[in-house]
């Protein structure tokens, strides 16, 4: 045989066989492969899905709170303090010693009203000053009265705002708590107790002095 000979194709019936055998058996290969691996893909998938959690919305827990309503109140174990408002008169007194007369009134149980009025008659708030008849300081303490006033309550200075106010409060509660009428308390404070009794004995029972003092206490009312 020859060199050309030698290398020659020819396409038999037998090759031709063959070769439709083998691609035959590589398609089924494919097809094969491809079934088992689409297979495993699904199981994978499935298994995925089983593990993902659950979407559902799961309705929240309620929790009981107490009615506040209901609940018995503790009250505090104080006394409640009502704090009342402290009135200050217009008039030349300043705040401490009006605090003071109001005090003594509370504790003689006299009108505070009554008592500026009175200040205001008798001296028109000035302190330091004495009549020709003897009668000292804001509520014109007349020395008849000192000597009393000075051994029942200490008194030593009745020039002093505060020993003076509370000598005019001393005697005008007591005319005040007796005769218990303002005009009577009013007179007796300026005339004496005696020189009052002498005009009631005679039908009077209230002076221009008991006129002008209620008309100014009736100024510190309003």
């Amino acid at each position: 045989m020859t060199y050309n000979q030698k290398y020659v194709f020819r396409w038999t019936p037998r090759l031709k066989r063959a070769i439709i055998l083998v691609l035959a058996g590589l398609f089924l290969s494919g097809v094969i492969l491809g079934f088992i691996v689409g297979r495993v893909t699904v199981i994978k998938v499935q298994g995925v899905e089983n593990e993902t959690p659950s979407t559902e919305v799961q309705a929240p827990v309620q929790t009981t709170t107490p009615d506040v309503t209901t609940a018995p109140t503790v009250e505090p174990d104080t006394e409640e303090i009502i704090e009342e408002s402290v009135v200050y008169y217009d008039c030349p007194l300043d705040n401490n010693l009006q605090d003071y007369i109001r005090d003594l009134c509370e504790k003689n149980n006299l009108p505070m009203p009554l008592v500026l009025a009175v200040i205001e008659k008798e001296s028109s708030f000035r302190a330091g000053v004495v009549s020709k008849g003897g009668d000292y300081g804001l509520m014109q303490i007349n020395t008849i009265n000192h000597e009393w006033l000075s051994e029942k309550y200490g008194i030593t200075d009745f020039l002093d705002p505060y020993q003076n106010v509370f000598c005019g409060i001393t005697i005008l509660s007591q005319h005040y708590a007796k005769y218990e009428d303002v005009d009577k308390a009013l007179m007796a404070y300026n005339c004496g107790a005696t020189g009052a009794r002498r005009l009631w004995d005679e039908g009077i029972y209230s002076t221009s002095y008991s006129t002008k003092v209620k008309e100014l206490m009736t100024q510190y009312e309003n």
